[in-house]
Order: structure tokens, then sequence, then C-alpha cells
């Protein structure tokens, strides 16, 4: 799984830029009630992006980000890239959870009817 973040605009520090953990999407899904045991002995990375950057990164790496201290917009386009085959088989997706077929007019006629 990949995430990607692509910046519209600046993100620095003092506009809520992104602050990440590195290493701990090899841990795997962590629990809410683990992540404030992890944050004292982490290094935390800034990621300061200017508009055009892509922030790639696994979505199971945490992260955070604080308020902006400034009147700025931090805007991204967010994407999730994933085989399908080897995401864990318990998680159940949006398609998956309505009654539609399997061909591609069924599922545009479902995305249809819950918009």
């Amino acid at each position: 799984m990949v995430t990607a973040w692509i910046h519209l605009d600046e993100t620095i520090s003092t506009n809520g830029a992104l602050m990440v953990i590195p290493g701990t999407h090899w841990l795997g899904k962590i629990g809410p009630s683990a992540i404030p045991s992890l944050i004292p002995s982490s290094e935390v990375e800034v990621c300061e992006c200017r508009p055009g950057d892509v922030l790639l990164m696994s979505p199971l790496i945490l992260y955070s980000s604080h308020r902006s201290s400034e009147p700025a917009r931090r805007r991204v386009i967010h994407f999730e890239y994933a085989v399908r085959k080897l995401l864990d088989q318990q998680l159940t997706w949006y398609e998956d959870s309505q009654s539609i077929g399997t061909n591609r007019a069924d599922y545009q006629t479902s995305l249809t009817k819950n918009y």
C-alpha cells in the first residue's frame, strides 16, 4: 500500500506540516492505546512541502500535524493505492458492502444512487 499526497499549497512547520514517526509502518496496524507509548521514544520527522511536491508514505505510518499558526491553506490531493489481493481479507471496503453486480455498469449505477 502507498499513500500519495500532492501538495497544492505550501505546508511548512508553522502551517501544519505533516509529522511522521519513521519505521512505524513496519509495526502493522497499531491500536489507539499503543500510540502514546511509541511517541516519547521516537524521532519525529517534519515533512515540509511546497506546492507541486508529492509526499509518498505508507498509510500505516503514524502521522499527525499541529494546527496552523498562520492563516494559510494547506490543501492536498490524497491518493491511496494497494494491490487488493495483498490486503487484509478481513477489511470491508465500501464497494463490497453494497449489493452491486460485477460489471462496470452496475458499479457506476450504485455510485449514482449513493450520491
